[in-house]
């Protein structure tokens, strides 16, 4: 069974337009050093596949160089064609990320060229999250969750508890109707925002490119500048078609709070290949690299 779904994935990744790799190298139980490389890829259709492409062991060292050759070694083993390859997203440890040893530096080197990188979405989420010091609110929160979720039984005696005070003090119509005043929280929300503002360097250097993704009936005229010839055109193309416009009002406009990856992925199918090549390609780029995943 084992062969047979490691069959699959190297079916599917072999067959890719694009594929992105996500590293996270840690030490198990026994004191070995593991590097776990994940695999996301999309085809032409924008059908995308996500999974564990292997789990390796660091026999000595854990340096980029080992890391690199790890991820070498299982690439070529997978067939899988390193012209694809569109971003890495790495844990943020110095051996993935040095300017000039680190696994990402070698791995740019390699294939000579400009490679998107950039650190684990949920772990910058964290590290920002330890800015604001809340710990007097969040510890005791914290302790109280880990004590629900230890044993089935709590879990379920939670919900009935819960469930029965809803009901009898009307909280989630007291919380829908509440105002909370935030004022004396502002300079933890600015720290916060500062936080996010220098942790997420990695996007900004692409962020027109993703907030075109998201939704590229939004992008100004102005903005239309910053690309490149051809795809100024077909941008400006798109943007007066109006049945693809209104196709994306239905599936993600109409429906703010599933506008998610998913969703945009449903309109990137419906949008004419031959028509819009070079967005098209643009958009599988994007659809091809990691979220919050590691």
């Amino acid at each position: 069974m084992s062969n047979d779904i490691s069959n699959q994935i190297t079916q599917t990744v072999t067959k890719c337009k694009y594929f992105s790799l996500a590293l996270d190298e840690t030490c198990g139980l026994k004191s070995m050093s593991q590097l776990a490389i994940f695999v996301r890829c999309v085809d032409e259709n924008f059908n995308v596949f996500q999974d564990l492409l292997e789990l390796s062991q660091l026999e000595t060292t854990s340096t980029g160089k080992d890391i690199f050759i790890k991820i070498k070694e299982c690439v070529d083993r997978e067939g899988i064609v390193w012209e694809k390859i569109n971003s890495v997203c790495t844990d943020g440890a110095p051996a993935m990320t040095g300017k000039i040893n680190g696994c990402v530096a070698l791995l740019k080197q390699f294939l000579g060229r400009e490679l998107f990188s950039y650190h684990c979405i949920i772990h910058q989420e964290a590290l920002c999250a330890k800015d604001m010091k809340f710990n007097d609110v969040i510890d005791p929160v914290v302790r109280c969750i880990n004590y629900i979720r230890a044993k089935a039984l709590h879990r379920r005696q939670f919900r009935v508890l819960f469930e029965e005070e809803i009901n009898e003090f009307d909280i989630r119509g007291k919380l829908e109707n509440t105002s909370p005043d935030i004022s004396k929280y502002q300079t933890q929300i600015q720290l916060l925002l500062q936080s996010f503002e220098n942790r997420f360097q990695d996007f900004e250097k692409d962020k027109n490119n993703i907030l075109f993704f998201m939704n590229p009936f939004s992008i100004t005229f102005n903005e239309i500048q910053k690309y490149s010839c051809n795809i100024q055109l077909e941008i400006t193309e798109i943007q007066n078609h109006v049945s693809l416009k209104q196709i994306f009002t239905e599936i993600v406009s109409l429906q703010p709070q599933l506008q998610s990856s998913e969703n945009l992925l449903k309109f990137w199918k419906l949008v004419p290949k031959e028509d819009y090549p070079t967005l098209c390609d643009l958009a599988l780029k994007i659809s091809s690299r990691f979220g919050s995943d590691l």
